[in-house]
């Protein structure tokens, strides 16, 4: 199975503040040798020139740049990474997202790179090729390191939840995923990460394929959505079952449950749609996902709800200090 990874560039606005008093700057000699390098804009698919050597494999990716990137190449932008389903290709991803058809998304360099999916692949690590696909584009393009997300579907979803919850998600500002497959993830305690994470997840309640309610899959056992949201709250500092943590919104089609704890705003989110199947949910129907038959809900535009949380969160590094938390 595969997953594969999209990036998107720009920059923009932050908000406010969580600092971690003891934690180092790890920006402060990032590097920014892609500044200055221009470009052509728009998607440029998988191939040998998108590629680069990661664990002894050869991977590529594809990548889209905004139109506006050559006026001032020296600009830092915003990525995104953005990693597709099951044997699904980074031009499927691109066109399902379609971070290029919002305004504030044309902001973002979003690259688009093979990847595995919440399940490792033997022999491949992925949670190393994006940290070598995250310094590869710091030589090719001028990337804002204090605005980098990731965001996937199914499997690609898998893998951006595998993501945050190692290390390895240390230098990503917010996570967005929608059908997650999540294989990896089976319990509040078994994350890695040494900071809270803002976590972003939508789910159709009728998805057969990764069952809302969790249970067997492919030998393993996928956890009920909603018990796994309140495993993040937890892991950003809210207390077990915390009424007062959540708040749930009631919208035409699905519903928004949040969590808010330690200063931080909403730091979960999870959009259930009632009558959506595996997918990634759509107002416009143009997407890649809406020619399936289960795609054809309409009643959430999830990639401007994904876009508007990711505009909220920054890492940003003051004095030693980090902060994490446009809110």
């Amino acid at each position: 199975m595969s997953a594969s990874v999209r990036a998107i560039l720009t920059g923009t606005l932050l908000l406010t503040t969580f600092a971690f008093a003891s934690k180092p700057n790890s920006f402060s000699a990032v590097d920014t040798s892609g500044c200055g390098l221009t470009h052509a804009a728009g998607y440029h698919d998988a191939d040998d020139t998108n590629s680069l050597q990661s664990g002894g494999l050869t991977r590529k990716y594809g990548i889209y740049v905004p139109q506006s990137y050559n006026d001032n190449p020296n600009k830092p932008r915003k990525l995104i990474l953005d990693y597709h389903g099951n044997n699904g290709t980074p031009l499927y991803q691109y066109n399902n997202t379609r971070y290029f058809d919002y305004p504030n998304g044309e902001e973002y360099l979003t690259q688009l790179a093979s990847t595995s999916p919440g399940r490792a692949r033997q022999g491949v690590d992925d949670l190393q090729f994006t940290t070598d696909l995250l310094a590869h584009l710091r030589q090719t393009y001028c990337i804002d390191s204090n605005h980098v997300y990731a965001s996937g579907k199914s499997n690609g979803g898998g893998f951006v939840d595998f993501l945050a919850c190692s290390k390895n998600g240390d230098e990503f500002a917010a996570f967005g995923m929608a059908s997650a497959a999540l294989y990896s993830d089976n319990g509040v305690e078994q994350c890695n990460n040494t900071r809270p994470r803002a976590i972003l997840e939508a789910h159709g309640m009728n998805d057969t394929t990764i069952s809302y309610y969790g249970g067997p899959r492919n030998g393993a056992m996928l956890p009920d959505i909603q018990t796994w949201i309140g495993w993040w709250a937890q892991r950003d500092g809210c207390k077990a079952n915390c009424a007062d943590c959540m708040e749930v919104q009631q919208r035409s089609g699905y519903e928004v449950i949040s969590y808010s704890c330690g200063g931080l705003k909403d730091v979960v989110q999870h959009y259930d749609v009632f009558d959506l199947g595996h997918c990634w949910p759509s107002t416009t129907g143009d997407n890649s996902d809406s020619a399936r038959s289960y795609c054809g809900d309409r009643s959430l535009d999830y990639t401007s709800v994904v876009l508007d949380s990711f505009s909220r969160r920054s890492l940003q590094s003051t004095s030693g200090q980090w902060q994490e938390w446009s809110i």
